[in-house]
């Protein structure tokens, strides 16, 4: 988490993307799990760190930490066949200039997604409608709007990580 991680400056309007593809979209019947470790450079009002999402209409999921507001990172999923979207919030806060592992999952047997920070408590929302497949949105770090800080070991399951896997991958 320091030598190969992404560094995004806000101010040069940086951002890494690519094309939409499967991979970075669970199928209609998959789980999804979305793990990185973040190093926020400043207090914005929101740093956008994963997201699948080119415009309102074609949102699928995103990833931000609201540091200038509550200190936590939040997960919104989309809703399948409405324009509405469910959010969850970090248990654990987080701060600028320390790195964080971030955890979010979207389980579909269940109707809920989570989001944890540090393996600490997950927050959670539950639906009872159906989670968007594939939007055709672009995969993106760092953008609507643009990060400052930087992101490393971005990963992406289409499955459920174990308590033991995300143990793994923090230690």
């Amino acid at each position: 988490k320091q030598s190969n991680a992404a560094d995004f400056v806000k101010s040069n309007s940086e951002y890494l993307s690519h094309p939409n593809n499967s991979a970075f979209s669970p199928a209609a019947d998959e789980d999804l799990t979305i793990a990185f470790w973040s190093n926020v450079d400043s207090a914005t009002s929101s740093n956008v760190a994963v997201t699948k999402w080119n415009s309102v209409v074609t949102i699928e999921y995103y990833l931000y930490g609201s540091i200038a507001s509550d200190s936590k990172v939040w997960f919104t999923y989309a809703l399948a066949g409405s324009s509405s979207s469910i959010s969850a919030a970090s248990g654990t806060t987080v701060s600028s200039g320390t790195w964080h592992f971030v955890v979010a999952q979207m389980d579909r047997t269940a109707g809920e997604i989570s989001v944890s920070v540090d393996l600490g408590t997950a927050g959670t929302a539950s639906t009872g409608s159906a989670f968007k497949a594939n939007t055709g949105a672009d995969f993106m770090l760092s953008k609507i709007p643009y990060a400052d800080g930087s992101l490393d070991e971005v990963a992406i399951w289409k499955r459920l990580l174990t308590s033991d896997e995300k143990t793994r991958l923090y230690n």
